[in-house]
């Protein structure tokens, strides 16, 4: 991203690039339906999303990684 110095953003470059399936199945997929399980253990959307949210930074501390660098290595 490419920020002014007046602080308005002037532009952006964004990268996609296709997912390895493998990487989906075994990683993305179960983790996915992990989170999926926690919120619908919860009353109300919101308490699911924060529930949920609460375990993937437990996951990603557990691991010693971010969410950025979690993704990236995949």
């Amino acid at each position: 991203m490419l920020i002014e110095r007046s602080l308005h953003v002037r532009g952006y470059h964004s990268t996609r690039r296709k997912p390895d399936r493998q990487i989906v199945d075994t990683t993305i997929v179960p983790l996915y339906q992990l989170l999926l399980d926690e919120e619908k253990k919860h009353a109300n959307d919101k308490e699911g999303l924060r529930a949920s949210s609460d375990k993937l930074m437990h996951i990603l501390a557990e691991r010693g990684s971010t969410y950025d660098e979690l993704i990236f290595s995949l």
